[in-house]
Formats: structure tokens, sequence, C-alpha cells
């Protein structure tokens, strides 16, 4: 089974270029009385399409241009200017939540009460949660191959394969800067599904 996870592994890790996003970042320098307008330009000629609050955390910043940092707003995207976004460390579980579309499902890294160990969680829309332990990890988000995580139940495997690469939902215009292939399976059978991740909660709500 692990020369099959393997085999996985090879088969779903194409290149990719290393880059500083996505990244989170709390709102820094703005008055307590004024807010930080998201614009739908990278500029600030481009019309008000949104704000954050001036003490607003977890921002994430899909990409930067010339000073202005690409973010989700609602059901699509728009700009804020990175002269009041600081970034900050990246949590240690993340990407926080990963989701895909066709079929709906989600995946997300659990610590449950009680227990030292992480579990991955994949929870299809139509079907009941699966728990896997996570066994070992290869790579980081930066690096050309991605980053994979391998984890193991008592019938099955599931291989989360991350890379830094622009990414859609399928059903909003929204971007995330992570892309996500799954393989959950055994020597029956496989099960392969795709999407994005984010690295903050905020991704699928």
């Amino acid at each position: 089974m692990m020369r099959l996870a393997a085999l996985c592994l090879a088969l779903f890790l194409p290149a990719a270029l290393a880059q500083g996003y996505p990244a989170l970042h709390d709102v820094s320098g703005v008055s307590e009385d004024d807010i930080l307008y998201i614009r739908d330009e990278p500029s600030t000629a481009g019309s008000v399409i949104g704000a954050f609050e001036h003490d607003q955390t977890g921002i994430e910043v899909i990409r930067e241009e010339d000073g202005w940092g690409m973010v989700n707003s609602e059901e699509g995207v728009g700009w804020a200017s990175l002269d009041f976004l600081e970034r900050v460390a990246m949590p240690d579980d993340f990407p926080t939540d990963c989701f895909g579309t066709e079929p709906f499902w989600t995946v997300s890294r659990k610590q449950y009460s009680g227990s030292p160990e992480t579990w991955l969680v994949f929870e299809p829309m139509d079907g009941e949660a699966e728990d896997f332990l996570a066994k070992s990890s290869d790579g980081e988000l930066g690096a050309p191959r991605g980053m994979a995580l391998y984890g193991k139940n008592a019938s099955e495997f599931i291989v989360l394969l991350m890379r830094r690469e622009s990414c859609s939902d399928g059903m909003s215009d929204r971007q995330f800067g992570i892309s996500a292939d799954i393989v959950i399976g055994n020597d029956a059978r496989l099960r392969q599904v795709s999407g994005c991740c984010s690295l903050a909660r905020t991704g699928r709500e």
C-alpha cells in the first residue's frame, strides 16, 4: 500500500514556481474610526467594493501587484493597499481549509481534545466524514514540487497534495493561491478529487 501511495505522489506533483503568496495579513496603521477599503483594481482610482475593519486579522492575500494585495471580497476578488496590511506568521496547521466541487468535499487538519495526534478529516457533502491519522509529510508549499501529507485509517490511505498556484472554487469569482489534489484508496480502489485550499477559515463561507 505504501508503494501505491508513493506512485500517487509521483503522478500528481507537477512543478510549480516558488512564491511568497498566498500569505496571512492583519490590518495595521488604520485609525480606530477608519476602515481599509477594498477596491476593484490595484489603484486608488478603483471603485470601492468592500472594506476591512481597522483591527481585522487573518486576511488572506492571494498575490501582490504594485503594492496592492489581491483579497477575496464577497463572491469575487478585490485589492487592498499593502501599506496597511502587515504579514503575519503562518499557522502551524496551514492550509487551514481545503475544499472542492463536483463532487463537493472538504478536508481539514484537526487535533482532538486530549490527543497529541493530528488527523486529516475528509468530508464529502453526500457522505460521512472520514478520519485519517496523519503519518508523514514531504516538501513545502514554496518548493517546486509542493507539499504532500499522508494519512491512514484502518481501511484506506489519503494523500493530500498542495501547490502554490492560482485556483478557483468553480462556484464564484473568488480566487485562491493554493491548489489541492487528493487521492483516497486502498489496494482495491482509488478515488481522486481536486480543489483549492485557503489559509483563512473564511475560504468556504
